[in-house]
């Protein structure tokens, strides 16, 4: 096998990655018990309290997971493309691509994190929230020209 397939096949697999951790977040911060989260930061916990900050602002949360989701997503799926055109040609590789990934991104970065998510929602909103909160602010520039055209077209 070439490096660069090699190399291509990491990166997919660290996209898939971020697609899920993506996916798991959505799911998380839509089904968490905010009476639950409450209690939490009322104990004195500061990640409780950060998570509530974020389901407050969620429009700014939604938007940056979609955002977030949509990059890695399309990246993902862009070099697996390239990983199979040059592995099976440009015709075969299209095909072989487009169900790999539309299976890979279904079952690893839709289904199982969102499966997780809705099981375990606090404890993922707690582990996941200073990383969410940090997406949010990186995210904010393409969050804002994103609801610019959305506030213009609807």
């Amino acid at each position: 096998m070439e490096p660069i397939v090699i190399g291509y096949i990491i990166a997919i697999i660290l996209l898939i990655c971020l697609s899920a951790f993506f996916s798991m977040s959505e799911t998380a911060f839509t089904s968490v018990s905010e009476i639950k989260l409450k209690k939490m930061a009322n104990e004195g916990d500061k990640k409780a309290e950060r998570a509530i900050t974020i389901i407050e602002n969620y429009d700014r949360f939604l938007t940056t997971v979609l955002i977030g989701n949509n990059l890695v997503n399309i990246a993902a799926t862009s070099i697996a493309t390239t990983m199979f055109a040059i592995l099976l040609g440009a015709e075969t590789g299209a095909l072989t691509s487009t169900v790999v990934m539309t299976l890979c991104l279904l079952t690893f970065s839709e289904i199982t994190p969102k499966s997780l998510a809705k099981k375990y929602p606090e404890k993922i909103c707690i582990r996941i929230c200073t990383v969410v909160h940090w997406l949010i602010i990186i995210f904010t520039p393409l969050s804002w020209f994103f609801t610019k055209i959305a506030n213009l077209i609807g």
